[in-house]
């Protein structure tokens, strides 16, 4: 694999053309370039070589000590995992291995309909005007809706999301996606 260029500035290259590979959603490939892009403002020279030895905690951490403001915590970890997924998206792509996500328009989640597209079949969006947040003794929320989304076909587990607004914006959604994933656990 010596032909394969795993450089920063190809990586950075990779970012800016992401969008046009049709690897990812739009708002996924804005989101992976723009939290890449502030890590790797604290690549030093001698780690430009190569991508795949960056330490992501470690460009983390530099990151944090030399930004004003600090940035929370919160952030910080989508930076590194969403740095963390552009990276492997990046090798795989430079070695034309298969790729950690595709986008599928049958399978992913279009706003505008009532059902969600699994690939396999449709799970019905049911509306719910009569939500309750768990969490809060609050009143439920008219004008929202519970989602169920299959997340393992095979042994049928169900995640149901409630509560969401009926004009829920994309970058909502975003926000969304990415609080799960601080819960995904490496494999």
């Amino acid at each position: 694999m010596s032909d394969v260029n795993l450089s920063v500035s190809a990586f950075k290259e990779f970012l800016e053309a992401l969008p046009t590979l049709d690897l990812v959603k739009d708002a996924t490939a804005r989101n992976l370039k723009n939290s890449t892009a502030r890590l790797l403002t604290v690549v030093r020279d001698n780690e430009m070589a190569d991508v795949s030895l960056l330490d992501v905690e470690e460009l983390a951490e530099r990151y944090m000590n030399e930004t004003s403001p600090t940035p929370n915590g919160n952030s910080i970890t989508s930076y590194k995992s969403r740095m963390d997924s552009a990276v492997k998206k990046f090798i795989a792509y430079q070695k034309g291995d298969s790729i950690p996500y595709r986008q599928h328009s049958k399978s992913t989640l279009d706003l505008g309909e009532d059902s969600i597209g699994t690939g396999q079949e449709e799970l019905p969006v049911m509306r719910d005007d009569k939500a309750v947040n768990e969490t809060a003794t609050e009143a439920p929320v008219k004008g929202t809706f519970t989602i169920p989304i299959l997340v393992r076909p095979q042994s049928g587990v169900v995640v149901t999301i409630a509560g969401v607004p009926d004009d829920l914006t994309r970058e909502e959604a975003d926000r969304i996606s990415s609080v799960l994933k601080i819960y995904t656990q490496k494999t």
